[in-house]
Parts: C-alpha cells; structure tokens; sequence
C-alpha cells in the first residue's frame, strides 16, 4: 500500500517541480529506479527476492506515472478553462454564486464568483455586494486573463491564481442578485455562514485595533490585516501565525485529544477530534492549508490511536498522498513545502534523538525552532522569501503567545459575542486581547533592527529542498530504491539548468522591471546599481517593496532617480532610498517626494557630490566609472517646463559602454516637441562649432540612443515621429500593465512605430526586460516571458 502511496506522491511532485512538464524525465526516473532494483537484485539476492523486488519496482513506476498523469489532467483542464489573452476585454454576461467573503480595496468590493465556467475573481464598485440581499448574482462584466507582472527573479501571482484555480478576473461596472439553484443553494451555505459572523463580528468590534488580526484567527479571514501588520508580520517571519496552518488546527486537535486522554475517552478520540477539526475547518473556509493540516492531523492520529498499525514515516507518506490526491495543485503552494518539510525535520529529530525526548519543553521548544529555522532555509531559498535574522527569536516568542493566548482567546470571544447575555463580556475580552496583540507587534518591531537573511536561488538549494521531502515518501518502503531516488534527484537537480534569473545576467545590464501599469529600472554595473523610478505602490504590493529591493540586495546603489511624483513612477521612493541609501538622489519633483533636498551639488568636474540630493536639471551628470555614465537632458534650467507633472518629468540618457539608453520618464506631446526642438537646435550649434575649428568628426547627435524607453507608457501624445525621427532607436520598449484601463501603448503610438526599422518591446506580454552589453560592446536582449516558463505562467 505504501509503495503505491510513494511512487503517487513522488509523480505528482515531480510534475510540479519542474519548469516545464517533465514527461519524459518521469519515464527516465522510473526506468532508472527499475534498473537499479534489477542490478541490486542480481548482485546480492536470489532469484525469489529477484521477482519479489521487480514487482516492487515495477509497481512504484507504475504509480510514479499514475501521479504524474493526474497532475498533468488536473494542470490541462484548469489551463482549458482559463480566459484567454484573446478573450481579455470582451464583454460578457457572467452569472454564479459568491463562494468567498468579499473584500474592500482601494478600488471597490472584491469577490470569488463560482461560475459554471470556473472560479472568478470579480472587481466591483464599493458596497454593491450586499449578501443578506442573496448569495447568487449576475451582471455584465469586462473578462480579463489571469495574468500579473512577471520577473524572474521574484515569485510571481500568477503562481497563486493557478494553485486557486482562478480562471481569470471580470470588472463588472453593475451587478444584481439572482435566483439561486438548489445546487447553489447548498454550495454557497458556507460562504453565508461565515459572511454572517463577519458581519456579526464587526458590529461587535466596532473600531477595536487589530480587529484583523483576530478574524484571521477566526475565520481565516486576512483582509482586515493592516498593511503595516502585514509588514511587520512577513519580517519577522511570523507571518504563518496568521494563516490558518498545521499550527492552529493541531492545537485545537491536540486540546481535545489531551482532554479526552484525561477523561479515559480515548477510544473517542478519533471521531469527536474528527468532527471538531472538521468544524474549525469549515469556519475557515476550507482553505488549502486548512485542509492540509486536518489530514496531517488526522493521519497522526490513526497512528496514536492504534487504528492503523504503521510508523510514523508510514503516516506522513498516507498524509502526502492523501493532500496530493485531494488537491494536486497543492505544492505550488509554498504553504505545502514548508509544512511538509517541517513535520519531516521533525520525525528526524525525535526519530534519532533520545536526548531531545527525555529534555524540558523550554529545550524542546528552543532547539526545535533553531533546527527548523537552518533545516528550512532551502525552502525559504526556492520561494525567495527574506526574513530578519531576528525570526528565531520572533517565533519562539510569537509561536506560544498567539498559540496559547490570541488563538484560544480569540475564539471564545467570538463564541461569547453570539450570546446576548455575555456580549459585555465579550467586548471587554476583545479589548484584553487587542491589547495583548498590540505587545506582540511592539515586540516584532525589533526585527527592523536586525540583518535580512537574503535567500540564495541557487540550484543546490532546490535540491537539498525537493530531495529532503520526497525522501519522506519512500521512508521505510525500501531503503535501496530510498537511496537510489535520493541519490539521483540531488545529482540531477544539481546539474540541472537553474532558473532564468536576471540577476545572473553579465556584469553591465539595464533591466526594464514588469511592475504592471508603471516604470521601474534599474542599472547594473558590476556590484553597483542605478535606479530610475520605483514603480506603483498599491494596497498590499509595492513594485519597490516586492520587485526593485530583492533584485539590489546586496549591491552598492550609486544613484536613485524618480523622475516625477505620479504614484506610478513613485510608488514608496521615500522607504526605498532609506534602505538603500544611495550616494546620489535626483528628483524631478522634489516637493511631491517626501524627500528633502541636500545643500550641497556640484564637485569640480561638475559631477554630483557624494550624498546629494538635488531636482533634476540638464547638465547633472553621474558615473560610477569610465564604461557608465548617466546624463539629465531634462527639464531645462530657466524654462518652464509644463504646467502638468508629467512634463516635469526627468529625461534621463545612460550610456554602457558606448550603448545609450533614453529614458523618457512621462514626458508626451508639447514638452516632448519642445526637447526634441531644443537638442537639434544644440546639436546645429555643436557641428557649426565643429566645423569652424576644422575638425571633420561630426558629433553624435544628443537624442541617438540603441533603446528607448517610451514616455508616458505608449500614451497617445507620446513617442512623436519628430522623437523617433532623431533618436534612431534598435529597440523600444513601453513598460505599461496586461490589460490596462489607459489603453497603453496606443494603437496610434504603434502604428507610429511601425515605420521605423525597431524591435518593439512591451513588458505586458514580455514579462520583464533585460539588455546586456557584452564586452565587445554587443547588445543582447532577455525578455522574462520568452525564457522557458512554467507551466502556471501564461505565455
């Protein structure tokens, strides 16, 4: 039965691993462990043993191909059902039932719409869905693909639409109850249910700080959680304590089970722990993680209850196959990883060591949160996830004071508050609690004191990561094909191709990131980087936060530009430049920034001063060495240069080792024909100068550049003929959002560009951009979407 288990879990992961649908390297793995059996046969056994291990091998391929052909159907249909890049825009009539609790963004109600199509993610205007109005709606609605930035350096959204199976998003200007079906009826029950004590809840709670906190503790419900919760929580590396994990749900089975014991009730255990974590499950929405725990839990105790006869590897190998069987697309969840190789770090520990057993919880507690922290720094390196070195501390704080105080707290409030004769009680345990989270926070604060630990994406790491848990499933099996698998996943992983990371580009590179509908570059020399704009910043995703700071860690940023102070360009630059501290700040619009201007500009060669900070005017110029310069062309000193921001934006041409690339910034239609005007006029003055010293080398012209970067995204008014005319650009690039409301780039700009002999370049469908200047001054191109993508990723 276990072998069955194993070589299922073990296909199914392998699917997920790999960047591309690894088909035939599932056959090779098969026929390798085959072969191996045989060989091992041969030498050392008889020939019984012979058909008995063949069987065996023969039997773990088998099901090494039943896995990975379940995950391989369950990835087809869900990418059938997706919407299209085609179909994104259309108009359409959309009908189901709301199969989440919705929430509210910057930008009105968002909601899960259960369609017969699939699961939608649907965007409305602000307290439309009203759902003691009903739970089924229809309206029309404009489609859109699931699609999201994508940067291979950063894990990307689109990753968490696929494991949801969320086929697309729909903006739905109006919408109207509808008459549910009896089928709706019933599947929506929960979703009225918990929206109801939402509700409830939040009459109850009224202005009650960190009320966020508590309901995701309750209902598993993370809306509420404040932007800065959520900061402090991912920096500490606490942030598990907010997902309703193995954590949460064991304790809550762990209590009744131990209070079951004491009763001499144990023979109950199963069914009541059964039907309690069942309830607590279905409170939380039967969220993935939810669900994983539960199993996990409930495998443990058919092991302690005696009701199945097998080890504790024996139980974990069930659990896998069980959380695979129930949800194949479970592993792109990093949930998955980390829960599955925790409780497997900790068989290890308790399976060889007797000391740790006989020793005090105070002991237990710290070397287990130690081992756990190191042990798992290879699943923290694959999913690029960056903590303080202050987690190990964080969470042996955090773990028992949320655990044993906010969670157990938290529910008997809420249970209280549906009891009108205790509601006064309720309140005031509320406000106790508030008070004992807001502790917590003031703690985790330190973390902001303390060194990131930067995960490494090396391929090693991958290994040691997926090696560690697939070992899992094929413990106590048969410690031959153990080893053989083992073996040969970490060889093969080690040597495989690593993933495209534009960080292991050469030394001189301009990367173009894909923050959506905004503007973030930076500039790589070596270990030095410039960075112009920041990107947007919205509610919960900053492009500085979550894109430009990951790909600099580490670096000798030499100079940060914003170029003006839309929220597209600027998103965060005040926090941005406070964590990297660079020696140069330009802005072009100082007084939109945050940022207060230095005194001091200008050295002897009238290159800026270390640690300036100045508005951008033409003439400033930067240099990190001979091979790297940057050049402010505008705005001019003395002139005005628009009444709106955009014109003040500040155009910047940075050369690489004689490649220049022109950066527009938001520059369009008057004020781009008023630079264009005033570069000629300057490059006529300079070959006249030239010609009348009796030098035959005319100058290059100002505006000429290998790649330019297109002002205001491709708006309309943007990217002139008169501008494409004199730049001569190889390539172009328009860094704009999928899908965009602005319509950007313009079909107008295109067609302008068409006449031209240039590569257009468009991060919506490129992902994101990078140019490689070679030593021999050559330009290469990467672009993030036409490297080999995973499966999740839409091309």
């Amino acid at each position: 039965m276990y072998l069955s288990l194993s070589g299922f879990s073990l296909g199914t992961l392998l699917v997920h691993f790999s960047l591309s649908i690894p088909l035939s390297l599932i056959v090779f793995i098969t026929l390798f462990v085959v072969l191996a059996s045989f060989v091992k046969t041969f030498s050392l056994e008889s020939s019984h043993s012979l058909t008995r291990t063949s069987v065996k091998a023969v039997s773990l391929g088998f099901f090494v191909l039943v896995g990975a052909s379940y995950a391989l159907i369950e990835i087809d249909d869900h990418k059938a059902a997706q919407i299209s890049v085609n179909q994104t825009g259309e108009e359409s009539s959309i009908r189901g039932f709301i199969c989440n609790i919705p929430r509210v963004t910057q930008y009105g109600q968002q909601a899960h719409l259960c369609s017969d199509r699939g699961r939608l993610q649907i965007n409305v205007p602000i307290h439309t869905l009203d759902l003691s109005k009903g739970m089924c709606w229809r309206g029309s609605a404009r489609l859109k693909a699931p699609r999201s930035s994508y940067n291979t350096h950063v894990k990307s959204y689109e990753r968490y639409l696929f494991s949801e199976r969320i086929i697309g998003s729909a903006s739905m200007r109006s919408v109207e109850p509808s008459r549910c079906s009896n089928y709706e009826l019933i599947a929506s029950a929960l979703t009225r249910w918990r929206w109801a004590i939402h509700e409830h809840l939040r009459e109850a709670w009224v202005d009650l700080p960190h009320r966020g906190v508590i309901e995701a503790l309750v209902l598993g419900h993370k809306a509420l959680i404040t932007p800065q919760e959520n900061e402090l929580l991912a920096l500490s590396g606490t942030a598990h304590l907010m997902a309703i994990s193995g954590l949460h749900v064991g304790l809550i089975c762990w209590a009744i089970y131990s209070l079951l014991r004491k009763l001499r009730k144990e023979k109950y255990a199963l069914f009541v722990v059964g039907i309690a974590g069942f309830a607590y499950i279905a409170l939380v929405g039967f969220s993935p993680s939810a669900q994983r725990a539960y199993v996990m839990v409930m495998c443990a105790l058919l092991v302690l209850t005696g009701r199945v006869p097998v080890n504790a590897w024996a139980a974990y190998c069930l659990a896998l196959a069980l959380v695979l069987l129930l949800d194949p697309l479970a592993p792109l969840n990093s949930g998955f990883w980390f829960s599955f190789a925790a409780v497997f770090v900790l068989l290890v520990i308790y399976h060889f060591n007797d000391w740790l057993r006989e020793s005090g919880l105070v002991t237990n507690l710290l070397v287990i949160q130690i081992v756990l922290t190191l042990s798992l720094a290879a699943t923290q390196a694959h999913f690029q996830v960056e903590v303080s070195s202050f987690s190990v501390l964080a969470n042996l704080v955090a773990i028992p004071w949320v655990s044993c105080v906010v969670l157990p707290g938290s529910l008997v409030a809420a249970l209280l508050s549906a009891l009108p004769w205790l509601g006064e009680i309720s309140i005031a345990l509320f406000e106790v609690l508030s008070v004992v989270i807001d502790v917590m926070f003031e703690f985790l604060a330190l973390a902001e004191l303390f060194p990131l630990l930067v995960p490494s994406t090396e391929p090693a790491a991958a290994a040691v990561f997926f090696a560690l848990v697939v070992s899992a499933t094929l413990q106590g099996v048969n410690r031959f094909l153990f080893v053989s698998v083992l073996v040969f996943l970490s060889f093969s992983l080690l040597l495989a191709k690593p993933l495209d990371d534009d960080r292991a580009a050469p030394a001189a590179r301009f990367t173009v990131h894909d923050v959506g509908q905004g503007l973030a570059i930076t500039v790589h020399e070596g270990a030095r980087a410039w960075v112009y704009d920041t990107g947007p910043s919205y509610e919960r995703f900053s492009a500085a936060k979550n894109i430009l700071l990951p790909y600099i860690r580490g670096d000798d940023v030499h100079g940060v530009i914003i170029s003006h102070g839309d929220a597209d360009h600027s998103g965060r630059a005040a926090w941005f430049v406070e964590q990297v501290q660079p020696q140069v700040t330009l802005l072009g619009e100082p007084d939109r920034s945050r940022l207060p201007l230095a005194q001091s500009f200008r050295g002897e060669s009238g290159t800026l001063t270390a640690e300036s900070r100045r508005r951008c005017i033409e003439g400033q110029s930067l240099s990190s060495s001979s091979s790297l310069e940057a050049h402010v062309l505008w705005p001019i000193s003395g002139v005005a240069p628009g009444s709106n921001s955009n014109s003040r934006s500040c155009v910047v041409r940075f050369t690489i080792a004689g490649i220049r690339f022109l950066v527009m910034g938001d520059v369009e239609g008057k004020v781009e024909h008023a630079f264009v005007r005033h570069y000629l006029s300057k490059d006529k003055r300079a070959r006249r100068d030239v010609t009348d010293a009796g030098d035959t080398q005319v100058p290059i012209s100002s505006l000429k550049a290998d790649v330019l970067i297109a002002g205001h995204h491709g708006a309309k008014a943007a990217t002139t003929t008169a501008l494409l005319k004199h730049v001569r650009p190889q390539h172009i690039v328009f860094s704009s959002g999928f899908a965009n409301r602005f319509g950007h780039p313009s079909e107008r700009v295109l067609k302008r560009v068409s006449r031209f002999d240039v590569d257009v370049w468009r991060t919506a469908t490129d992902g994101g951009l990078t140019f490689v200047v070679t030593g021999d001054g050559m330009l290469n191109v990467y672009s993030a979407r036409q490297q080999q993508l995973p499966y999740w990723i839409g091309a």
